[in-house]
């Protein structure tokens, strides 16, 4: 019986500490560009319908997150 998934790994730990480091408007930049491949145009589009004061601030602040934790 396992009670906690399995972890992923250094890797994952890594990326999970840098996410956490983030403004909420950043990670969700981060996400909806790795997960749900959207181009910078259409995530500061969204990030704005969200209600983001500064979704390019947003973007560059995911840019910071280091390139080999791609989602």
């Amino acid at each position: 019986l396992r009670l906690l998934p399995h972890p992923g790994g250094a890797g994952e730990l890594a990326l999970e500490r840098e996410l956490a480091a983030l403004t909420a408007p950043a990670r969700a930049a981060f996400v909806l560009r790795g997960l749900e491949g959207l181009a910078d145009g259409d995530v500061r589009r969204e990030l704005a319908a969200a209600g983001v004061a500064d979704p390019h601030a947003a973007l560059t602040e995911a840019d910071g997150v280091r390139a080999g934790h791609a989602l």
